[in-house]
C-alpha cells in the first residue's frame, strides 16, 4: 500500500510538471471564430441591431486542459469598458442578448485558466474587441386592408431607416392573385378566392439586418345593395305627415353591415338607422337624394342613391265652380295641389242639378242641367297615399 501511494503522488506531481510548462493561454483565432482582425488590429465582431437577438461564442487555445474535454479549461470576463446594452458574458464565453441601443463598444475581454488541484496554472490575457449595432429595422404598417374579389389590390409595407431591402413571405402565403415585390415591399394584384390569409413577411438588409411581420388579408366578395323598398312612398315620391319606413339590405362582404349617410340629405324627419332602417315622417315638401353607405367589418364599402320626393299635403286647388246655364252643356274639372297621384274622387253629400253627373274617376261635373237653382255639394278626394282632402262647392244654375 506505502508503494502504491509513492506511486501516486508521482503521478500528480509529474502531472503538476506538465500543466505548468503549457502553452500560452490565448485567445483562439480559428477561422470558425466570429470576430475577426485585419493585421493584427482590434478584432470587430459581428455588427448587431436594437431588437435582434445575438451572440458569440468566445474560444481560447493552450491554457489548462480540461482532464475530461480535453479542450482548455478557461473562464471568461469583461475586463474594461462595456458590453452594448442588452447583452451579457457568461464565464463560458458565450456573448448574447438583444441589443437595446445603438452605437459602438470596445470591451477588454479577459480569459483566464481555472485554478483546480490538478492545475497550478494561473496564466491569463485580454484582448480589446469592438462591436457595432446598428439601428433596429422598423416595419409598418402593422396591418394591410382587406381585399375584394375581383377589385384591383394595393398596399405597400415600408421600412425604416431607409437603405436597401429585401422582402420576402417566410410563411404562410399571400391571397390567390396578389404577390409581394421583393425590392419596394409592394403588395398588388386583383384577389381571385374568398378566404382568410395569414402570411408572414421578413425584410433583410445588406448590413444583416432583418425584420419580421405577421399579417393577414381577408378576401370578400364586393357588396352589393339591393334597392330600398320603402312604406309609405309610391314610386319614389312621398307626403307631408306621412310615415316611411324601410330596410335596406346588402350582401357580399364580411360579417355584419353599418350604414351610414355618405352624401345628400335626407327628407327633413327622416333618418338612416346604422342598421339600415329607414324610418321617420317628412316635415318639409322637396325633392331630396341621399347616398346610403354599407361598410362590413374589414371596411370594405358599397353606396347605394336613394331620391325621394316628399310632396306636400293633398289640397283642392279648385276652389269654386263656374255657374251653369239650363239647357247648356256644362263641364268643370275639379284639380288638387300636393298629394301623390292617382287621386280618386267621391261624392260624400249634398244633390247635384237634374242633368248633371260627377266622374269619380277624373273629379268633372258634367251634364246639361234641366233646373235653375243652387246646389250644395261636398266632394272627397284621396291620392295615392291615402291622404284625404274635402270640400264643399256650390253649383249655380241659372235660366
Amino acid at each position: 500500500m506505502k508503494r502504491f501511494a509513492l506511486v501516486f503522488a508521482l503521478v500528480v506531481v509529474l502531472a503538476g510538471l506538465v500543466v505548468a510548462a503549457a502553452s500560452a493561454l490565448a485567445f483562439s483565432d480559428a477561422s470558425d471564430f466570429a470576430c475577426k482582425t485585419p493585421n493584427d488590429a482590434v478584432w470587430t465582431c459581428p455588427t448587431g441591431s436594437v431588437g435582434t437577438p445575438y451572440s458569440v461564442q468566445f474560444k481560447a487555445r493552450a491554457g489548462c486542459s480540461d482532464p475530461v474535454g480535453g479542450g482548455p479549461y478557461v473562464k471568461y470576463s469583461v475586463a474594461s469598458g462595456g458590453l452594448p446594452p442588452g447583452l451579457s458574458l457568461s464565464s463560458s464565453g458565450l456573448l448574447s442578448g438583444t441589443p437595446t441601443q445603438a452605437g459602438t463598444w470596445e470591451p477588454w475581454i479577459r480569459v483566464e485558466d481555472y485554478v483546480e488541484n490538478w492545475c497550478s496554472d494561473t496564466a491569463h490575457t485580454e484582448r480589446q474587441f469592438i462591436f457595432n449595432v446598428l439601428t433596429g429595422l422598423d416595419l409598418e404598417p402593422s396591418s394591410v386592408p382587406p381585399g375584394t374579389v375581383g377589385a384591383s389590390y394595393s398596399a405597400t409595407l415600408s421600412v425604416t431607416p431607409a437603405g436597401t431591402h429585401t422582402f420576402a413571405v417566410t410563411a404562410g402565403a399571400l391571397p390567390p392573385g396578389l404577390a409581394l415585390d421583393a425590392s419596394n415591399g409592394a403588395i398588388s394584384g386583383t384577389p381571385t378566392t374568398v378566404g382568410s390569409y395569414p402570411f408572414k413577411v421578413q425584410v433583410s438588409d445588406t448590413d444583416g439586418r432583418s425584420i419580421s411581420r405577421e399579417y393577414n388579408i381577408n378576401v370578400a366578395n364586393p357588396i352589393a345593395i339591393s334597392p330600398p323598398a320603402l312604406q309609405g312612398q309610391r314610386a319614389g315620391r312621398g307626403e307631408v305627415g306621412i310615415a316611411l319606413s324601410g330596410q335596406l339590405t346588402a350582401t357580399g362582404g364580411n360579417g355584419a353591415f353599418t350604414w351610414t349617410v355618405a352624401g345628400g340629405t335626407p327628407p327633413t324627419g327622416v333618418t338612416l338607422g346604422a342598421d339600415g332602417t329607414v324610418s321617420g315622417t317628412p316635415s318639409v315638401a322637396g325633392n331630396y337624394t341621399f347616398t346610403a353607405q354599407a361598410a362590413d367589418v374589414d371596411g370594405r364599402t358599397a353606396t347605394v342613391n336613394i331620391p325621394l320626393t316628399v310632396a306636400s299635403n293633398l289640397s283642392f286647388k279648385t276652389l269654386a265652380l263656374k255657374p251653369a246655364k239650363v239647357g247648356k252643356l256644362y263641364t268643370a274639372k275639379l284639380k288638387t295641389i300636393g298629394g301623390v297621384a292617382p287621386v280618386k274622387w267621391k261624392i260624400l253629400g249634398g244633390k247635384l242639378p237634374r242633368g248633371i253627373r260627377f266622374d269619380k274617376k277624373l273629379g268633372v261635373f258634367a251634364g246639361t242641367p234641366k233646373r235653375e237653382g243652387t246646389y250644395r255639394v261636398s266632394v272627397q278626394a284621396t291620392d295615392a297615399l291615402g291622404v284625404t282632402s274635402k270640400k264643399t262647392f256650390v253649383l249655380v244654375v241659372k235660366t
